[in-house]
């Protein structure tokens, strides 16, 4: 039972007029992870150019996820945007199941956790007894400077 966040792409908007933002990649591997809640995926406050109350916004994911063997075994995954003042403030980004994708086409997925700490663009996935990854592009917002 195993489950490994990493960021690979953490860029920023070139120097210059407007120059705030930026993309970031997270790949999420997931191996029979039983129920396996609240696990930090971004650490915002890691990312280049953070500053506090800094958020991310879902802009495209990708993801294949099957149901694991244990007995809770639904294959699903909960993404959320982590909020101040615990978990019953966390607001619900994704949820997902099966294999798919989002293009971005309809727009961002809009991080509208209230958090104005080192914490405010964390994002974290629980997953129900689930092998497969998920893979998330966001947008740094002008929070996050060059």
């Amino acid at each position: 039972m195993a489950l490994a966040a990493r960021i690979i792409k953490d860029t920023s908007v070139p120097t210059g007029s407007g120059s705030a933002g930026g993309l970031v990649t997270v790949l999420v591997n997931m191996s029979e992870t039983g129920t396996d809640a609240d696990n930090l995926i971004v650490d915002a406050s890691a990312l280049a150019g953070h500053a506090n109350g800094a958020k991310l916004d879902i802009t495209r994911a990708w993801w294949a996820l099957s149901d694991g063997d244990a007995n809770d075994a639904t294959g699903h995954v909960i993404i959320e945007f982590i909020a101040a003042g615990g978990s019953n403030a966390d607001t619900l980004a994704l949820n997902l199941s099966g294999s798919g994708y989002y293009d971005g086409s309809a727009g961002k997925i809009a991080n509208n956790a209230v958090n104005t700490s080192a914490t405010g663009g964390d994002i974290q996935l629980s997953a129900l007894s689930t092998s497969g990854f998920v893979m998330l592009e966001l947008r740094k917002d002008g929070t996050f400077t060059a």
